[in-house]
């Protein structure tokens, strides 16, 4: 089946209520669990990569399959009939670029709990309270994002914060912006004498996964300046 197709599958399977049923752990889940349990195959996108599992993927797919339910799991808060309501709006190519887009990013995530981040920010997109665009941004930064400089910004305070490094790698992933006192040395990127402030999808990325810090980066950040 072409990724297209498989896009799709996985699209449709935002609507499918057999995850509801799961009182399976997905942080503990074994291969055997994957294989053997009829409640986890009945979900049309993950039954799917069963069948195809060989004895050379399969450690890889085992673990892409577990980014999958765990995607699914974490946007189950949205109820059944808003998630169906949802699906139906969109055509079936759009379905299938989509489900393709989520997949590759679920593929490319070095860790579980991107995989968590993306299923929360698609939850508030399937809610509307996010665009498609903005859903496509903030997956994009966290795609790029280093989880640990993600941490350090969640907790600083401009006391203890060395900035440098860790801000830089946060402006390249699209969370932050900087704002040069001088034009002349923006050319050089020159992030000694500038300011830093939370870009629009920042905030809107912080706003969603963490809401009760996102005023406290915010001053910290201008108390940094």
């Amino acid at each position: 089946m072409g990724n297209n197709n498989l896009g799709k599958v996985l699209f449709d399977s935002v609507e499918n209520d057999s995850i509801i049923d799961l009182s399976i752990d997905i942080g503990d889940l074994t291969l055997d669990m994957l294989t053997e349990n009829e409640g986890i195959k009945s979900i049309p996108i993950v039954g799917l990569l069963v069948k195809s599992f060989n004895a050379v993927s399969t450690v890889r797919d085992f673990l892409f399959a577990k980014k999958i339910l765990l995607f699914l799991k974490n946007t189950n808060d949205v109820s059944l009939d808003e998630r169906i309501k949802f699906v139906k709006k969109i055509d079936s190519r759009e379905k299938a670029k989509i489900g393709e887009q989520i997949l590759l990013l679920l593929d490319r995530h070095e860790t579980i709990e991107k995989s968590k981040m993306l299923a929360q920010i698609f939850k508030s997109h399937i809610e509307g309270k996010i665009s498609k665009i903005d859903f496509d941004r903030i997956s994009y930064s966290i795609d790029r994002l280093f989880l640990p400089d993600l941490e350090r910004l969640i907790k600083f305070t401009s006391q203890d914060y060395s900035p440098q490094e860790e801000l830089q790698r946060l402006y390249f992933s699209g969370l932050i912006v900087i704002n040069y006192k001088d034009r002349n040395r923006s050319f050089n990127f020159d992030f000694s004498v500038a300011d830093y402030s939370l870009s629009d999808i920042g905030k809107k990325f912080l706003d969603i996964l963490y809401p009760d810090r996102l005023k406290h980066i915010q001053d910290n950040l201008n108390k940094f300046i």
